[in-house]
């Protein structure tokens, strides 16, 4: 059954697959501004920043989230949305991080918080995956930014609460694949507001790259080709 079907009868599963059904009912209820054409893109310069920071699959908890619509085409869709909103390297490593520990495609409490010892405790592992070096200071920054990132901003106690507040508003422009409406991205709920133009990008980036998932295509492939022309469905 499909996603949008089990969410129209509250019964979404623990593990969500994006599915041609439910990728129908998302085209069919773009927003009015998406029939507008945007020319926001990557350069080559920064598709292979991005490509760089691909996490592993067996980063994640379980092979089971590898697909998912919390998998690695969400983290780097969001790693490229923080691109646009604002060029910084621990944010980049912040969302593709993100989401790594997620038990389900729920709400998922504390996932920030798991996600975020987890990288505390594989600081080698990624350094040589990314070929980078952290100081003190990154690794705080990083671990806040993922910890705090699925936190309400009334909890957070944090000196980078700037940059908590654009890896939010990435994550949240990536809400497009969700099968509801109401969790799709609302600047009430976001300090950092966003451009239509950003909007547009990041909801036909969620439409072809999903597309192409569920055509077969590799997930990381799915999102880097569809940046090739990423405002055509």
């Amino acid at each position: 059954m499909s996603l949008i079907s089990l969410a129209q009868k509250n019964n979404l599963p623990e593990h969500q697959l994006m599915d041609t059904e439910t990728l129908a009912w998302i085209i069919n209820n773009k927003p009015n501004f998406v029939n507008k054409k945007t020319f926001l893109n990557l350069s080559k310069d920064e598709i292979s920043l991005i490509k760089k920071y691909t996490p592993s699959p067996d980063w994640f908890l379980s092979v089971n989230r590898l697909n998912s619509i919390h998998g690695i085409r969400h983290l780097i869709r969001v790693a490229i949305y923080t691109l646009k909103l604002h060029k910084n390297i621990n944010l980049i490593i912040a969302a593709i991080l993100h989401d790594i520990r997620r038990i389900n495609d729920k709400t998922d409490p504390k996932h920030g918080e798991r996600a975020a010892l987890w990288f505390m405790n594989n600081i080698s592992k990624i350094t040589k995956k990314f070929k980078i070096s952290l100081n003190k200071d990154d690794i705080k920054k990083i671990y806040d930014m993922i910890l705090y990132h699925d936190i309400q901003f009334n909890d957070i106690n944090s000196d980078i609460f700037y940059y908590i507040n654009i890896l939010k508003t990435a994550d949240a422009l990536d809400r497009y694949c969700q099968p509801k409406l109401k969790w799709w991205v609302s600047d009430n709920y976001l300090k950092l507001k966003t451009s239509k133009e950003m909007k547009i990008f990041s909801f036909n980036l969620v439409v072809k790259s999903e597309k192409l998932a569920t055509k077969g295509f590799d997930n990381v492939k799915s999102v880097f080709c569809a940046l090739n022309n990423n405002y055509e469905h």
